[in-house]
C-alpha cells in the first residue's frame, strides 16, 4: 500500500506536467481514453478514426494489481474524455487521482440504462487486499448491455465533436445492427436448451447468463481459489450438471479448472473477456457454450 501511495504521488507530478501541454492544433485528433479494449472497439467503430483511443489496461493485465506506466499517465493528461465500466479496483484506485489532476477530462462510466448486478462478482479490493462483493463490472459481455454502452458512447462522442454527429450516428446504426445480430444468435442458440448450466473459473458471464436464461457456476468464489472440500463439491455438481467444458479467462491459471475437468472427463477452454474484436469474441463464446450444452 505504501509503495502504491508513492507511485500515486509521483504520477501526480507527471499528470500536472502533462496537463501543461500545448493546446491541440486543428489537425490533431481528440484523445479519448478507455479502461479496457472492448471500449476501444466501441470508440474506434463509432468514430471511424476521427479520435485517438488510449487503452489504460493492456491485454493480460489484472484489474486488481495493474498500475499505469508514467508514459500512459502523461498521455492521459491530454485526454478530453475517459470512458470506463467502473466498479473495478483499477477505477477505485486511479479515477479520483485522474479526475483531480486532469480536471478538463470528462469521466464517464458506461452504466446508464444497464440493470447492474450486485454481489456476483467484483474486482475491487479493500486495503487488506481481500476481494469483496459489489457491482459486477462485466456487463460488456452481454450483447444487450453492450448495445446500451454503444448508445452512451455515441452520446459522449457527439458532445465531444458535434460537427461529426451525423457521421457518428450513421456508424452507430451499423454497429447496433452487428450487436443485434449477436444478440439474435445467442437467443436462438440458448432458447430451446434443457441443460442451462455452465462452468467458468471466474464469474465473468453473469450478465450474459441472466440475459439468456443460463446459470453460471463459478469455480472461484469471492476472489478466492476454492479449498479441497469446495473442489469436491464442484466436481459433484459438474457431474450432476453434465458439464463438458470449463471456461477459463486468459489471465487466470488453469490448474484448478484442469483438475476439476480431469475428474469429470471435461476439458478447459480459454476465452478472453478483454478481447478487442467484440463480435468475434462473443460468437466464439456463444458457439462454445451452445455446443457444450447440447444433449
Amino acid at each position: 500500500m505504501k509503495q502504491r501511495n508513492i507511485l500515486l504521488a509521483g504520477l501526480a507530478v507527471v499528470l500536472m506536467l502533462g496537463s501543461c501541454h500545448r493546446p491541440q492544433s486543428n489537425q490533431e485528433k481528440p484523445l479519448v481514453a478507455v479502461s479496457i479494449l472492448p471500449l476501444k472497439y466501441l470508440v474506434d467503430n463509432l468514430s471511424g478514426g476521427s479520435v485517438e483511443a488510449l487503452v489504460m489496461l493492456p491485454p493480460g493485465t489484472g484489474h486488481e494489481s495493474y498500475d499505469p506506466s508514467p508514459r500512459q499517465m502523461a498521455e492521459l493528461a491530454k485526454a478530453r474524455l475517459y470512458l470506463t465500466t467502473g466498479h473495478t479496483a483499477f477505477d477505485e484506485t486511479w479515477l479520483p487521482n485522474l479526475a483531480e489532476h486532469n480536471p478538463a477530462m470528462k469521466v464517464k462510466e458506461l452504466t446508464d440504462g444497464i440493470d447492474l448486478i450486485e454481489g456476483a462478482c467484483n474486482h475491487s479490493s479493500d486495503h487488506a487486499g481481500e476481494h469483496h462483493h459489489g457491482i459486477d463490472p462485466h456487463f460488456w459481455l452481454s450483447p444487450r448491455s453492450f448495445r446500451t454502452m454503444a448508445a452512451t458512447t455515441l452520446h459522449e462522442l457527439v458532445a465531444l465533436m458535434p460537427e461529426q454527429a451525423d457521421n457518428f450516428r450513421h456508424r452507430y446504426d451499423s454497429l447496433a445492427a452487428v450487436i443485434a445480430a449477436t444478440d439474435t444468435l445467442a437467443t436462438r442458440q440458448f432458447s430451446q436448451l434443457a441443460n442451462r448450466r455452465f462452468m467458468v473459473f471466474h464469474p465473468a458471464l453473469t450478465y450474459f447468463a441472466r440475459d439468456y436464461g443460463l446459470q453460471q457456476i463459478a469455480i472461484e468464489a469471492g476472489g478466492k481459489t476454492p479449498g479441497a472440500s469446495d473442489i469436491r463439491k464442484l466436481i459433484d455438481q459438474a457431474r450432476a450438471d453434465s458439464i463438458r467444458i470449463i471456461l477459463v479467462q486468459r489471465e487466470y491459471d488453469t490448474a484448478v479448472a484442469s483438475s476439476v475437468a480431469g475428474e469429470i472427463g471435461a476439458r478447459t477452454t480459454r476465452f478472453d473477456p478483454m478481447a478487442y474484436d467484440w463480435p468475434e469474441n462473443m460468437k466464439q463464446v456463444i458457439d462454445v457454450l451452445g455446443k457444450s450444452l447440447q444433449p
